[in-house]
């Protein structure tokens, strides 16, 4: 009471104590009883069940520079598909749809700033960088 704690729930482990259920598409969890106030931050999913390093993936993204006057240059080891800015409230600014590899995105007409730009790739995978428009 009065404190954060943290809790590891692995999907492995609830899929053993719950065989039945699917945890494919979670949009909600309660706890009961939770008298008072109950706060969730943090929330994270993981399979331990993968056996090696080498059955993960991972694609580089790189953006560059973070802090742009005019140009973002950004490039991918897999196609990117599309490229999302957004303003500090989360507000989408501008929407890129794309088809390559790389490419060169150019924030002058921006206001001076801090934005976030996700970088959805081809494959599923996303990323998400802050950069300063100066």
């Amino acid at each position: 009471t009065g404190q954060w704690n943290a809790i590891d729930l692995s999907l492995a482990d609830l899929k053993t104590s719950f065989p039945t259920a699917d945890y494919t598409q979670v949009k909600q969890m309660s706890f009961s009883p939770a008298n008072g106030t109950f706060y969730l931050d943090n929330l994270y999913f993981y399979n331990d069940a993968i056996s090696s390093v080498s059955d993960v993936k991972t694609y580089s993204v790189k953006c560059y520079p973070s802090q742009v006057s005019s140009n973002l240059n950004i490039e991918a080891e897999t196609t990117i598909n599309e490229v999302v800015v957004r303003n500090l409230l989360g507000q989408s600014v501008k929407l890129f749809t794309l088809n390559s590899l790389n490419t060169t995105i150019n924030l002058s007409n921006f206001a001076t700033g801090n934005y976030f730009v996700t970088v959805k790739l081809a494959n599923g995978q996303s990323t998400t960088q802050k950069i300063v428009k100066l």
